[in-house]
């Protein structure tokens, strides 16, 4: 039995060892073939940082009435992250939705942001598709800039950011 997959065991709560152990086990299973999906929706902290389970088993409330982290082990950071993924196998996937998850995307020439630009199909596809190819190893679809705020959708059957709801749709969820 998998200690992770155990419902109420603490060992199974996203907690920032618990995700990053986790990435690292992947590493003996990936080849360069692969593609790894990290999907993550939440909180996000004004550095970039997710915002992850509390590593102490009381501490049920993270945030305080500022939606500020309680505790500083609840945040997993870009650095954290983007190094623990580099570390593996193949290719990966982010899929950020929670506030500031721009943070996440390395500026660079391969870089192409789909926020306020009226060619930016055009752009993607230069950039991803031309004759050169695209090297890169992680590619960030991030619903927010670096800068802004993701917000949740007001339906009290599936609490999902409005990111993460257009996704599921687009990829044929009902």
């Amino acid at each position: 039995i998998d200690e992770y997959d155990q419902p109420g065991n603490a060992i199974s709560l996203p907690t920032k060892s618990n995700v990053l152990n986790r990435i690292s086990a992947l590493a003996a299973d990936l080849t360069e073939n692969d593609l790894t999906i990290f999907n993550f929706n939440g909180h996000g902290n004004d550095d970039g940082s997710l915002i992850l389970a509390s590593p102490n088993p009381d501490g049920k409330i993270i945030l305080d009435e500022n939606n500020r982290p309680l505790d500083k082990e609840t945040l997993l950071s870009v650095t954290e992250l983007l190094t623990a993924l580099a570390n593996l196998p193949g290719k990966q996937l982010l899929i950020l939705d929670s506030c500031y998850s721009g943070s996440f995307v390395e500026g660079s020439g391969s870089s192409v942001s789909l926020i306020e630009k009226r060619v930016f199909l055009e752009e993607a596809i230069f950039t991803y598709f031309s004759s050169t190819g695209y090297s890169p190893s992680t590619f960030v679809l991030a619903a927010t800039t670096n800068d802004n705020y993701s917000y949740e959708t007001g339906d009290v059957f599936h609490k999902h950011g409005r990111f993460t709801e257009t996704l599921l749709a687009g990829l044929g969820w009902d």
